[in-house]
């Protein structure tokens, strides 16, 4: 209703619109009302946490082929600047090279400068610090196997800084409290939704040992 105002009693000329969406549900009529060329700017930033399996975990209970299809319908809406944003965490973490090389495959989308990688800081069991050192040895193998592949080349120097974090040393007690609270807390997300952490992340058999 507000940005209606806008258009039809305002000066959109002079009104910048910003709103942000996981793509679990697609509003046309936002979409048409955003997409408006008179807005002085119009952004919207979508967050995506992975593909597939991934994705389906961590946005429970979404279904990736409807957040592709949104993606998809969102994409559509060239006078909208539209941005990417994944956050780095324990659960995302094996699938950060298949996401990008996902995101290379589809440059008539959206242009890969505009999707960006973060750290998810909080809650602290959740960083991506606390995976099986195995799956952090295995992630840094595959970063530099593919760093400087033309298809990463986009996120070249941000993959360089998440090598660079799953090679740093931490404290030894605080790094096994949370691991411990990332397994209950993940227990407890299994249990209660029905999911299995094994499918989406390696390694996690060692924590529970």
């Amino acid at each position: 209703i507000l940005l209606k105002h806008f258009l039809e009693k305002g000066e959109p000329s002079k009104v910048e619109v910003t709103t942000s969406t996981n793509a679990l549900v697609y509003n046309p009529e936002l979409m048409a009302l955003m997409n408006d060329p008179r807005w002085s700017n119009s952004s919207l930033q979508v967050s995506m946490d992975g593909i597939g399996e991934t994705q389906e975990y961590i946005r429970y209970p979404s279904r990736w082929e409807t957040v592709w299809k949104n993606f998809e319908k969102i994409c559509a809406h060239k006078n909208i600047n539209i941005t990417v944003n994944f956050v780095l965490q324990a659960y995302n973490l094996e699938n950060l090279l298949p996401f990008l090389s996902w995101v290379s495959k589809h440059p008539h989308l959206l242009p890969m400068e505009k999707v960006t990688v973060r750290f998810l800081r909080e809650p602290p069991h959740l960083q991506a610090l606390v995976v099986a050192d195995s799956v952090k040895s295995r992630v840094r193998r595959d970063l530099e196997e593919n760093i400087g592949k033309e298809e990463f080349r986009p996120w070249e120097k941000m993959l360089k800084v998440v090598h660079g974090y799953l090679g740093e040393s931490h404290d030894a007690e605080q790094l096994k409290a949370l691991r411990s609270e990332f397994v209950r807390f993940t227990q407890f997300l299994d249990r209660n939704r029905k999911k299995d952490i094994h499918r989406v992340l390696g390694g996690v058999h060692e924590l529970e040992a």
